[in-house]
């Protein structure tokens, strides 16, 4: 019999039944809670750089950009960050025209929200019919 089947079977049963449920304990309980703290850290960075990249879009810092540009790489998301600069840029393009051409239309107080072009022109439509109509009723 050899050195290592002899010591195997003085090790009692409970001991070893002990040891895989400590290793069970500890590789599913601990490390399930540990990565799910990762992960929650993981989710909290990127929203925060999803944040300052938005911000970005109205107010360019160079030096804010290259910041942002290497957090990306170091997680592994470069292509994420332009499709996120593409959305946040498109955003800021569409409210500020909005806010543009709301200045310039005459608009009620007592008229919904305007929140898209399509519903600028419905109304702006509907004011031309209306001043048509008053114009050949006169």
């Amino acid at each position: 019999m050899s050195k290592y089947n002899s010591s195997l079977q003085r090790i009692p049963m409970r001991s070893v039944r002990r040891c895989f449920s400590f290793k069970f304990f500890f590789e599913h309980c601990f490390f399930s809670d540990f990565s799910s703290k990762l992960q929650d850290t993981l989710d909290f960075i990127e929203e925060s750089i999803d944040v300052t990249l938005a911000k970005l879009c109205s107010h360019f810092n160079s030096h804010i950009y290259q910041r942002l540009l290497n957090a990306y790489r170091l997680l592994g998301k470069s292509l994420t960050y332009m499709d996120q600069l593409q959305m946040h840029f498109t955003n800021v393009v569409q409210t500020r025209s909005l806010e543009i051409v709301l200045k310039y239309i005459e608009t009620d107080s007592n008229e919904p929200n305007l929140s898209s072009f399509v519903d600028i022109c419905k109304v702006n439509r509907i004011k031309n019919i209306q001043k048509e109509k008053k114009k050949h009723s006169v």
